[in-house]
């Protein structure tokens, strides 16, 4: 605005009063644009407020809402324990949960009490008050013994599995079973399992033998014996099902972990070798060794004889890389 105006000194010769703003300027009076003279503006005060319309009262069939703390459903207990027993151990945290349980379930009974699961749930690192130890025993104890069974335990933890994922962990179980036995031995995961390739063998912290029973020993939790079974072998992937919500993703990565062929879309098997094959007319393809584990890729008479297996016997050369 132009300098020296009305509407400048209008503008800048303004005080607050008690909450009304008030000219200084005796001779200047705030006007309008059409020469009337401003109202003063006065904040507005709670003590003048219109009165508000009254409200009806509720009837009696109206509902009232309650101030009381709604009570967790059983279901609602297990979903929040499952929630906190994946923040604590990942993946594997179910798992890892059952070993605990079975160490210390040393008189055989498999049944858990408040204090044992107190214990052990300390030992897991998810420590719980004595209140949230109750209600968790509450949401399980079916026949109110004051008790849980272990397996019930577990089973409310994990959730059920569907046929799908019950189809892809017996798939896997045998790739594992070299000799069709039923069981996984040490002698199965010794044409399979690269040991040489554990980064504890490869730091020199643990010999090859010992790494190949380390990793035995993931999936023998039953008996602990040296011999997996196929209970015990759907026993471990059932616990870490409970982690994997998607069932395309849990198929994914039963399929890559232990090189499966097949799947479709975003399921399919991308871990597998593929082979750029060259037949003796010269034609070339892209070729997936169906039975991967435990071969030597760089052993040209080892991979001639899977690709044979498949039923591809004009090879006159193949690669790795694509350069021939």
């Amino acid at each position: 605005m132009p300098p020296g105006t009305n509407a400048q000194l209008a503008a800048t010769r303004v005080r607050n009063v008690g909450g009304v703003l008030k000219r200084t300027d005796p001779h200047v009076g705030p006007l309008d644009r059409f020469g009337n003279s401003f109202n003063p503006t006065s904040y507005f005060e709670a003590s003048q407020a219109p009165p508000q319309p009254q409200t009806q009262e509720l009837s009696s069939t109206q509902p009232t809402r309650s101030d009381s703390p709604k009570r967790s459903s059983p279901a609602d207990t297990i979903r929040r324990f499952r929630e906190k027993v994946l923040i604590t151990g990942g993946s594997a945290g179910i798992h890892s949960l059952g070993r605990v349980f079975r160490l210390m379930d040393t008189d055989d009974n498999r049944r858990l009490g408040p204090e044992e699961l107190s214990i052990g749930l300390e030992r897991y690192g998810l420590p719980l008050s004595d209140n949230k130890i109750q209600q968790l025993i509450d949401a399980l104890d079916k026949d109110k013994s004051g008790t849980i069974r272990f397996d019930e335990f577990l089973l409310a933890i994990r959730g059920t599995i569907n046929q799908r994922r019950q189809k892809m962990i017996e798939m896997a179980f045998k790739v594992l079973d070299k000799t069709g036995n039923g069981t996984i031995t040490m002698e199965d995961i010794e044409g399979t399992y690269s040991a040489g390739h554990d980064p504890d063998v490869l730091a020199g912290r643990m010999p090859e033998d010992s790494a190949l029973g380390y990793f035995l020993a993931q999936f023998d939790t039953i008996e602990s014996d040296g011999i997996v079974s196929v209970k015990e072998f759907i026993e471990y992937y059932r616990n870490i099902s409970a982690s994997i919500d998607n069932d395309d993703y849990f198929e994914l990565m039963i399929r890559n972990a232990w090189h499966i062929p097949g799947g479709a879309g975003w399921s399919a098997n991308t871990s597998n070798v593929r082979l750029l094959v060259v037949s003796s007319k010269g034609e070339q393809r892209v070729v997936m060794i169906e039975n991967d584990l435990g071969l030597d890729v760089h052993d040209r008479e080892a991979v001639l004889a899977e690709l044979t297996a498949q039923g591809i016997t004009d090879v006159y050369n193949f690669t790795l890389s694509g350069a021939l």
